[in-house]
């Protein structure tokens, strides 16, 4: 039964996708020319710098900064953390089974690092939504209302959870030799860079064809399938409502985002159910959030124009001290909370 539903829904899909042939031929040219143009460029040397650091160990100093044990996780992780919350997608998801493959930490600690780690970019944020919606402000409110998410739900699956001695894990503090590491973490992101555009090509074509046959599906289509559609349709929709889908579109972050993560963590077989989970909470908490700052501030309307995305490094280096501050305050908070039931 589940084999004859999965045939005609893929029988259904391939009509439609005929059918439609001018529209998925556009919407993939636009996709292609958005990823060639500003997906791959901005994620690219971070995905090379990200791996380099995971296999050299480069960033090992983080654990003394960030206190990753409030979160359940090892202190090996704390670079990755880092690196996911202010490169964005797929740098997170990547690096995390890096450290898998490399027995570093365990299933369970892979899944829920690939969830903490695994965000809109700040670039992304503060040069498209910020312009969007006229509001700068706004762009940067949703990116430390993400952030803040993050880490609530670190320490909320982290709390009362013992960090495993994985047996491979003093073995696998070998460092790989430069010359090793530097290469495949080149091709690594090159065939990254590849799956991702397939990604978004795929999920920006099925969402125009479904749209062009039911134009009432829009905003689900846009919402579901893939982010950054739905940002741009929220911004034409305005009001209340425009802002809570765009909460919940960069929070959720699509069909296309969750595909992504799903082929680094099927591929080392890490569990996917914490990541579902992570980006379902993180949509509505961030579809809350947005709602929030509009009847707040009652924001000018949005713009139809996006302006130039912000490099980022730019964003990246003025968050960075931000989210360490927090870190460090929830875990002097946390060791004085312990304190005080303890007796100690």
């Amino acid at each position: 039964m589940k084999k004859v539903m999965l045939q005609s829904a893929v029988l259904i899909l391939a009509i439609l996708l005929l059918a439609g042939e001018s529209t998925v031929s556009h919407a993939a040219y636009e996709a292609l020319t958005a990823a060639a143009s500003r997906v791959i460029p901005s994620l690219f040397p971070y995905m090379v710098i990200s791996g380099i650091t995971v296999k050299l160990g480069l960033a090992e100093g983080l654990e003394k900064i960030i206190p990753m044990k409030l979160f359940g996780l090892p202190g090996c992780t704390a670079p990755v953390l880092a690196s996911g919350l202010l490169c964005g997608f797929p740098v997170g998801a990547s690096a995390s089974r890096t450290l898998r493959e490399c027995g570093r930490i365990t299933d369970d600690e892979a899944a829920r690092l690939c969830a903490m780690s695994s965000h809109v970019s700040p670039a992304f944020y503060a040069g498209v939504i910020g312009p969007l919606f006229s509001s700068a402000s706004f762009g940067w409110y949703l990116f430390s209302a993400g952030i803040v998410h993050a880490l609530l739900y670190g320490i909320v699956t982290g709390r009362n959870r013992k960090i495993s001695s994985f047996t491979d894990r003093s073995a696998a503090r070998i460092k790989a030799a430069p010359v090793p590491a530097f290469c495949s973490s080149v091709t690594e992101a090159c065939s990254s860079c590849l799956a991702v555009t397939g990604f978004i090509v795929f999920f920006r074509a099925l969402s125009a064809c479904i749209t062009s046959f039911i134009p009432a599906a829009e905003a689900f289509s846009a919402v579901l399938f893939e982010f950054s559609g739905g940002v741009i349709f929220a911004s034409r929709t305005g009001g209340l409502k425009g802002f809570a889908l765009c909460g919940f579109a960069v929070g959720f972050s699509g069909l296309s985002v969750l595909a992504q993560m799903a082929s680094y963590t099927s591929g080392a077989k890490i569990p996917f159910a914490p990541v579902i989970c992570a980006k379902l909470t993180e949509g509505i908490f961030l579809s809350a959030a947005a709602a929030v700052f509009f009847l707040l501030f009652q924001p000018e309307s949005a713009s139809e124009t996006v302006g130039s995305i912000l490099p980022a490094p730019s964003a990246a280096s003025a968050m960075l001290p931000i989210l360490l501050l927090f870190v460090l305050l929830a875990g002097k908070i946390l060791r004085c909370d312990n304190k005080f039931h303890t007796g100690t």
